[in-house]
């Protein structure tokens, strides 16, 4: 039995002498014994036996409520602490949803094919580019959530190679988007860049 259990039922067989010590000087003792001076010596040998009976089972008894009582309040903290973390990695996706919102491209900018055409023409209005060098030849799009996964195919021509190149960081770093599909060659004549590329992005 270890030190701290020994403790234990010392300081309960303590209280339990104490406690008896205390009522054999009560009132409580002098009433008893009014009680059972009619009693003849058997009855109040069983009476006695009895008494010691409940006493000697006291400790114990205190010591099995102590436990389940002990048991009970740690299952408790146990829970108290399962849903305090639980309730911290909830907090914590919801600041990296809202992390990735703000980052997230307005739909509206991409609610037509026109539209599309316009936004991306319009980032690539420092290079003067004919309205033909970019064009979106299909728009789809679908839910996720309340978010809006958007599938576009882009074809372009008549693209310098910093155009290109443009064009490509545009979609990947404002569009934030992934490409699923590029095709790139080069027109015989002009030299200059002509193709497609699928994308797809989640917008608001």
């Amino acid at each position: 039995m270890s030190n701290k259990n020994q403790n234990l039922f010392t300081k309960i067989d303590a209280f339990t002498n104490n406690l008896s010590e205390k009522f054999g000087e009560s009132i409580i003792s002098e009433r008893y014994e009014e009680l059972v001076v009619a009693l003849d010596q058997k009855q109040k040998n069983k009476i006695t036996l009895c008494l010691s009976y409940l006493f000697s089972i006291t400790p114990f008894a205190i010591l099995v409520i102590l436990f389940f009582v002990n048991s009970h309040i740690r299952n408790n903290n146990e829970l108290l602490q399962s849903l305090e973390e639980q309730i911290g990695q909830i907090e914590k996706l919801q600041v990296e949803v809202k992390k990735i919102s703000s980052r997230l491209v307005g739909h509206k900018s991409f609610s037509s094919k026109s539209k599309a055409k316009s936004f991306f023409k319009n980032s690539l209005r420092e290079y003067n580019l004919p309205d033909t060098s970019i064009n979106v030849t299909k728009l789809e799009e679908s839910f996720v959530g309340d978010l809006k996964k958007i599938y576009i195919e882009l074809s372009f021509s008549k693209l310098g190679s910093q155009e290109l190149n443009k064009l490509i960081k545009i979609i990947k770093n404002n569009v934030k988007a992934s490409i699923t599909k590029i095709n790139i060659r080069s027109d015989k004549t002009s030299r200059l860049a002509l193709g497609f590329i699928h994308l797809e992005f989640v917008a608001k």
